[in-house]
């Protein structure tokens, strides 16, 4: 997943610098605190400089390596929606992309600047980046990352130390509904059987009700638990359509300054311009005609 455009720097970064680059990357992104917002905080950058500077020298400075990475980000937005589309899969071991050839042509077809992501050039650090760049919540083997979370159709429901079975208004057996659960220390409706004296031993009855409302505080804490994961899960889709969004627009004023309808100066201004609000929604689903005047319009006010 290397950077594919025009690079402002003069270094010239073999696979074992770059290797290791990564594997500082990863290493930092793993540590309590060293993430925000989808990347790594500028402290953890100073420790990956000095890793680079002690090993490979000076000339590996903290901006040098920012713009090494500056098309990690965007590659990796494009690799997840290609990995969402049908018909495409993963190979971990070869590091790309597997898919039938007739599908790949149709694809490239709708999208003929992504003929890059074909081979496994792009993919070498797809899990590395994915870990570091994605929204990471823990380490290791149990990370869970924008990866997971665009692949599981469902997320597991958060389960609490006190209760690890599967709640009753989960089980697709169970006739009782959430509300029956969480209320469940309440009196049971009537018997019209006439009612027998009750000979149970008070304390005994005292640590029922204990019991009943440690369930019902648990099963609160589950339900809440679980609104929280869906709430993530949904600003995390919302995050990733804009930044697709955000990259195709991208490709499409390239491909406006390779036909000469802009040149490389209102290319720039233009990617300041669209990155805001909706700006990548309407230039995405604007006719091509009218992209220019639409540009011109927006960049003057």
């Amino acid at each position: 997943m290397e950077d594919s455009g025009p690079s402002r720097e003069n270094l010239t970064w073999t696979s074992e610098q770059m290797d290791y680059l990564v594997q500082l990357l990863v290493e930092q992104s793993r540590i309590p605190g060293m993430k925000s917002g989808g990347g790594l905080k500028s402290k953890a950058y100073t420790t990956i400089e000095k890793g680079m500077i002690d090993k490979f020298g000076p000339e590996f400075s903290k901006e040098k390596i920012k713009n090494k990475l500056k098309y990690s980000k965007p590659n990796l937005t494009v690799m997840k929606e290609i990995l969402n589309t049908s018909g495409f899969g993963y190979d971990p071991i070869n590091k790309c992309i597997e898919v039938d050839q007739q599908v790949w042509n149709d694809y490239i077809q709708q999208y003929p600047n992504r003929k890059k992501y074909r081979g496994p050039k792009l993919w070498r650090y797809f899990d590395e980046f994915a870990e570091v760049f994605g929204d990471s919540h823990a380490t290791g083997k149990e990370s869970i990352t924008l990866n997971n979370i665009i692949h599981e159709d469902v997320e597991s429901v958060p389960q609490t130390p006190a209760s690890q079975s599967t709640p009753t208004y989960m089980n697709p057996e169970s006739s009782h509904s959430f509300t029956q659960m969480v209320n469940e220390d309440s009196p049971p409706p009537q018997s019209p059987v006439p009612p027998t004296p009750n000979t149970e031993n008070p304390m005994a009855t005292n640590r029922t009700t204990s019991r009943s409302k440690k369930q019902r505080a648990n099963n609160y804490e589950e339900y809440y638990n679980l609104l929280n994961g869906i709430a993530h899960n949904v600003g995390t889709m919302t995050r990733t359509s804009k930044g697709v969004q955000f990259v195709t627009c991208c490709e499409i004023l390239q491909e406006m300054v390779q036909t000469g309808d802009i040149d490389s100066q209102t290319q720039v201004r233009s990617m300041d311009m669209i990155a805001e609000g909706s700006n990548p929604m309407i230039f995405v689903n604007l006719p091509p005609s009218e992209r220019v005047s639409w540009l011109m319009r927006k960049l003057r006010n």
